[in-house]
């Protein structure tokens, strides 16, 4: 699954999934490697699940719970909008 974050320094271009776990950090002029150890399936998943689990046993909600999910994408339609609005500022917790 290919994906792509536009910054000031230039752009991360990158892959995960399936053995296509790759990342470059293009500035405009050359296109430079980074280096990345382990897999996202294996090791993102088993993160993932490892908080889960470390949750339940101490009875607290996950880092990675739907409301967290929920604000996340909340930052993400917010930029949207804000780039659509010529980079309007836009308050994500005002989208939820």
């Amino acid at each position: 699954m290919p994906f792509w974050v536009h910054g000031s320094a230039g752009t991360l271009r990158g892959s995960v999934l399936l053995g296509s776990d790759r990342l470059e950090l293009d500035d405009g002029a050359t296109r430079t490697p980074v280096e990345l150890s382990g897999a996202w399936f294996v090791d993102g998943f088993a993160a993932a699940m490892g908080e889960l689990m470390c949750a339940v046993a101490e009875d607290r909600q996950p880092e990675n719970s739907a409301a967290d999910a929920a604000l996340s994408l909340a930052v993400v339609l917010a930029a949207r909008e804000s780039a659509e609005g010529g980079g309007v500022p836009v308050n994500p917790r005002a989208r939820s």
